[in-house]
């Protein structure tokens, strides 16, 4: 069986400039979004794509995934869209 796993991250927009995804912030050494993306392997999910709301303040592509996760960065008014085409495409 083939299951696959898409996540998505984006920020609740409150009017600030530099809002960054909650899941993209580190909490005890790791951020939501990576401790979800390593438990969906563990679980044996094959394939875990990421789609992530770019955001100024964060300097990190991957956001500390696991190197087999696709991050998909987009833009806020895109981030929709671009997880759309993530889940046609798996």
């Amino acid at each position: 069986m083939d299951i696959r796993g898409l996540l998505l991250a984006a920020s609740e927009h409150s009017g600030a400039a530099d809002s960054s995804p909650l899941a993209t912030l580190d909490v005890a050494g790791k951020s939501a979004l990576q401790r979800m993306a390593e438990r969906l392997q563990q679980y044996g999910i094959s394939q875990v794509s990421a789609v992530v709301e770019d955001a100024p303040s964060v300097d990190l592509r991957n956001f500390g995934l696991p190197s087999n996760v696709a991050c998909i960065s987009a833009s806020a008014d895109r981030v929709w869209r671009t997880a759309e085409n993530a889940f046609n495409e798996m």
